[in-house]
C-alpha cells in the first residue's frame, strides 16, 4: 500500500515537471501567451499620491514630477537587508545622478527609525506611506522594489531585488537610441582578429548593420539564407557588417563572409535601438541612420537583409 502511495506521488510530481517544461515551451515558441510582467502595465498613467516627507511637509507624485526628471520609485521598509544593503548607493545615485534621475524612497514604519536610516546614508525625498497604499497602487510587492515613471507613465516593470535595481537604474540612464537621420557614434570595435573597426568610418557606401548573437536559436535558422544573400547579393545591395556578442572563436564557426566586430554586452546595438537578435538596420553613405530596427521573424525565409532592401 505504502509503495503504491509513494509510486502514485513520484508520477504526480514527474507529471508536474513535465507541465512546467511544456508550459515554459509553448511560451517561448509562441503557443501559449507569455505571462504579462510584474507590475502595472507600460504607459499607463502612473497613480497619483500624497505622502508626508520625513520634515511633515506633504509631497505629491505631481510635485515630484514638476522637475521634468525621470522618476525611480523604491519601496523599501526597516528591516529589510537587501533595502540596507542598497541605501549607500541609493544615496551615491541621488547625488551623482541629479538632473536626470530622481530617485525616491518610499518607506513605511516608525518616523524616528526611518529619520535615523535617511540620515545614517544623506538620503533625500524619503517619503513615508501610513501601511502600503501606494505600495498597493504600484502593484509592489515585497522590498526592496522600484519602478521607472516617465512622462507621468509607467516607463518600466515593477523590479525586485538589488541586482535587477542596478539594472533598472543603468536603463534609466541609457541615452535614447539613435534615431534616423542621426550620425554613427565614433566607436571603434575590434573584429575576430582584433583589429580595431570604425562605425564612423564606414561612409562611402550603405552598410547593413546585423545584431547577432551565436547562442541564439533565431539567429542560427536565419544563418543560412543571410550567407546565402551574402554570396549572391543583389544588385545595389549594402555592404553587411555583423555585430556580434560571444566569444571569438564561436563566431568565427558561424562563418559570414562579411566582417564581423564584437559587441559582447550589447551596448552598441541598445544604441542603435535594437533590443534582440537577429535583428538590423541601415546606415547610408554619409553614416547616418537610414532605416528603424527591423527583426528577425520565426521561420521566416526573408533576412533582415530582404526587409531592408
Amino acid at each position: 500500500m505504502l509503495l503504491g502511495i509513494w509510486s502514485f506521488l513520484h508520477l504526480l510530481r514527474q507529471n508536474g515537471r513535465l507541465l512546467l517544461r511544456l508550459d515554459a515551451l509553448e511560451a517561448e515558441l509562441g503557443l501559449r501567451p507569455a505571462p504579462p510582467p510584474p507590475g502595472l502595465p507600460f504607459d499607463t498613467l502612473a497613480p497619483p499620491f500624497r505622502l508626508a516627507a520625513l520634515d511633515g511637509s506633504a509631497v505629491t507624485l505631481d510635485s515630484l514630477r514638476q522637475s521634468g526628471e525621470t522618476l525611480l520609485l523604491l519601496f523599501t521598509e526597516p528591516g529589510c537587508g537587501g533595502c540596507d544593503a542598497l541605501m549607500p548607493e541609493v544615496a551615491q545615485w541621488q547625488q551623482s545622478h541629479a538632473g536626470r534621475l530622481s530617485i525616491v524612497p518610499i518607506s513605511r514604519g516608525p518616523l524616528e527609525e526611518n529619520r535615523t536610516k535617511a540620515a545614517q546614508h544623506s538620503l533625500r525625498d524619503y517619503l513615508l506611506q501610513l501601511n502600503d497604499e501606494v505600495s498597493r497602487a504600484y502593484h509592489a510587492e515585497g522590498t526592496p522594489t522600484a519602478v521607472l515613471i516617465r512622462n507621468d507613465r509607467i516607463a518600466s516593470p515593477i523590479t525586485s531585488g538589488t541586482d535587477p535595481i542596478h539594472s533598472l537604474v543603468a536603463e534609466a540612464l541609457r541615452p535614447p537610441p539613435l534615431a534616423k537621420g542621426e550620425l554613427a557614434p565614433e566607436l571603434a570595435l575590434p573584429d575576430l582578429n582584433g583589429k580595431a573597426i570604425e562605425l564612423g568610418g564606414l561612409g562611402g557606401r550603405r552598410h547593413l548593420l546585423l545584431f547577432w548573437n551565436p547562442d541564439c536559436g533565431f539567429c542560427q535558422q536565419m544563418l543560412d539564407d543571410i550567407k546565402a544573400w551574402e554570396r549572391h547579393p543583389p544588385n545595389g545591395s549594402p555592404l553587411l557588417l555583423v555585430v556580434s556578442s560571444g566569444a571569438t572563436q564561436v563566431n568565427r564557426v558561424q562563418g559570414f563572409l562579411a566582417p564581423t566586430v564584437l559587441d559582447r554586452n550589447f551596448h552598441v546595438g541598445q544604441l542603435f535601438g535594437a533590443t534582440g537578435t537577429p535583428s538590423a538596420l541601415l546606415l547610408d553613405e554619409e553614416c547616418r541612420v537610414a532605416s528603424g530596427v527591423r527583426v528577425g521573424r520565426r521561420g521566416s525565409s526573408r533576412t533582415g537583409a530582404d526587409e531592408l532592401q
